[in-house]
């Protein structure tokens, strides 16, 4: 994302103060109108760039070897999704998810199998943003996970077991919950993350948990928020 005038300035400070310090920072270019503070910072002659571009057919490969735990990709394949995600490392990863989830990629004692219209399912089946891919991924799970998922998104990234079995529409599913999250480790939707001090859980991307959140009607949001707060 782009680093906004805030940060911006709160790094500078941090840079001028302590010039020992090392700071690692992950932007966007400025955008025009962005605000000064954001474009001094990234033209800053103390700052050492790494302009970090589109993933190649190879490397995107790589990124399908190690999803599938394949020593080898077939070149259409590593082609087909590079041309379709731009290079886009996470849009990459959920496509090939994607893909394997719906059946068009098999993967058979190490060898990766592919339909034979996986070439025209990834041109013309596939959902045609990154958000749509993580959605349709999100509709092919089973009740359960799904509900899972939409609760904990009104939580925001992280949350914790006890704050979503607090609010879970469904009364004493504690030990159902748990054996879904566990379950939806493996999926690269949901990680293990530390919330308000107890082992806990967060979704893999932002990107994830506003897909997952949009799917909730409205009317179940303000229900869910209503719960929280009386949590």
């Amino acid at each position: 994302q782009w680093i906004d005038a805030l940060s911006a300035q709160a790094l500078t400070m941090l840079a001028e103060r302590l010039p020992e310090l090392s700071l690692v920072v992950g932007s966007r270019p400025p955008e025009e109108g962005s605000g000064t503070a954001a474009t001094e910072f990234c033209q800053s002659v103390a700052l050492q760039k790494l302009s970090l571009g589109a993933l190649n057919q190879a490397r995107t490969a790589e990124v399908i070897g190690h999803l599938c735990g394949l020593a080898s990709v077939p070149d259409e394949l590593s082609q087909l999704i590079q041309r379709r995600s731009d290079g886009n490392p996470f849009y990459i990863q959920q496509l090939t998810l994607e893909l394997r989830e719906s059946g068009h990629i098999e993967i058979v004692g190490g060898r990766c199998n592919l339909r034979k219209d996986i070439a025209e399912r990834v041109a013309n089946a596939l959902p045609g943003t990154l958000r749509g891919v993580i959605t349709s991924r999100v509709d092919r799970l089973g009740d359960d996970e799904q509900l899972v998922l939409k609760v904990a998104s009104v939580f925001g990234r992280v949350f914790s077991e006890a704050g979503l079995s607090a609010i879970y529409p469904i009364a004493q599913q504690g030990k159902r919950i748990v054996e879904v999250l566990l379950g939806l480790l493996g999926s690269n939707l949901l990680t293990r993350e530390t919330a308000d001090g107890e082992s806990g859980y967060a979704f893999a991307y932002a990107l994830v948990q506003e897909a997952v959140y949009e799917l909730l009607p409205m009317a179940q949001r303000k229900r869910q928020h209503g719960r929280i707060a009386d949590w």
